[in-house]
């Protein structure tokens, strides 16, 4: 008996240093931190305004309803405005509109010039396409941050306003399974799909959300697009 509940033990433990390894093996979203302030250093307005993540193919990604050119306009007229990409821990990386290319019909912006100030750690790696005809069998995560949260420090610096250090995030995941995988077209105020292959998930995405990967293990095969409050659903656009 004692030896069975040693080998019994011993595989608990080694299950748990596995399932440690590929977590750390996954990459990390970071959130799209939104600033409005004015110059003489009086009101400062913003917070997180979603997700987006980093690939090992040298590219960033989010949401087009997140990142696009009107997250670049002050929330009051006469202020400035900066976006950062946070993570705890790590050096904010500014956003400027070069930056991103846009495609507002899939509801996607990528980002590209900005991987080199991402650690390795980070990045996430594509499930192969070969891989998605199993994909009703397996079970998603997602992760993303609260909308409106705050948690980067902001000082003044020569007259500007700078992102000093992040302790934290409110991170949010969720968790769900492939109710089907489809052609969407919508037409929404903020969304606009045109037949856009996606897959329909069984969790609701919290507001925040939007842009973070979707996740088969510790690979990437969608982002967040948009949810439907009525049903609790949400549909993320594949790659």
């Amino acid at each position: 008996m004692k030896c069975f509940y040693f080998f019994t033990s011993f595989l608990k433990v080694l299950s748990l240093l596995l399932v440690t390894e590929i977590a750390l093996a996954a990459g990390s979203p970071w959130a799209v931190f939104k600033v409005s302030y004015r110059a003489d250093g009086g009101e400062v307005l913003g917070g997180v305004a979603g997700t987006a993540f980093f690939a090992k193919n040298d590219l960033g990604y989010s949401a087009f309803h997140v990142l696009n050119n009107k997250i670049f306009e002050p929330a009051k007229p006469g202020y400035l405005v900066k976006i950062w990409l946070v993570h705890e821990g790590e050096k904010a990386v500014l956003v400027r509109p070069s930056d991103l290319q846009y495609q507002p019909t899939k509801d996607l912006t990528v980002i590209s010039g900005l991987n080199s100030q991402i650690p390795k750690k980070h990045l996430f790696d594509f499930l192969p396409s070969s891989s998605l005809k199993a994909l009703p069998l397996l079970r998603l995560t997602s992760m993303g941050f609260r909308a409106n949260s705050d948690g980067p420090k902001l000082e003044w610096k020569q007259g500007s306003l700078e992102v000093s250090s992040v302790p934290n995030l409110d991170r949010i995941q969720s968790a769900g399974e492939i109710l089907s995988h489809t052609n969407v077209s919508i037409q929404a105020s903020d969304v606009k799909l045109n037949s856009v292959p996606s897959f329909h998930i069984d969790y609701l995405a919290v507001q925040g959300m939007s842009g973070g990967p979707v996740l088969v293990g510790n690979q990437v095969i969608a982002f967040n697009s948009f949810a439907d409050p009525i049903s609790r659903k949400t549909w993320a656009v594949s790659f």
